[in-house]
């Protein structure tokens, strides 16, 4: 395995432990209008920090986000992929809420920034 799939620290961990079973991405500037797409079938979660994403999350009041080691990077967790959905409908992001630890915020902000960038029609 040679691929890292960049995701915050906390979502890695939740990830790694069990807490969340699902990746939900919204596409970026790297990924042009088409959006996100795993181009691996297996792949190592690489750990990303900033000092908000605990908040953006529904992990319980005072819970601390893994330690970020000074000028290393420790990957913990490896994942496969077992299947990709597009969600095109906001409606159905409620029937995902228990797989992951996200706030509803992000997940919104998540659809929404996908919806705006993308011109293409989906079936």
């Amino acid at each position: 395995m040679s691929a890292a799939f960049k995701e915050w620290a906390v979502v890695c961990e939740a990830l790694g432990d069990g807490c969340q079973c699902v990746i939900l991405r919204k596409g970026g500037i790297s990924e042009g209008r088409a959006g996100f797409a795993f181009e691996h079938g297996e792949f190592f979660l690489f750990p990303t920090w900033f000092h908000e994403q605990i908040a953006k999350t529904t992990v319980p009041e005072g819970t601390l986000p893994p330690e970020e080691l000074a000028g290393e990077i420790e990957i913990r967790f490896a994942a496969a992929l077992e299947w990709t959905k597009l969600v095109t409908d906001a409606a159905r992001l409620d029937s995902l809420r228990e797989f992951h630890i996200l706030d509803e915020s992000v997940v919104g902000e998540r659809f929404h920034y996908f919806q705006q960038t993308t011109t293409r029609q989906i079936p």
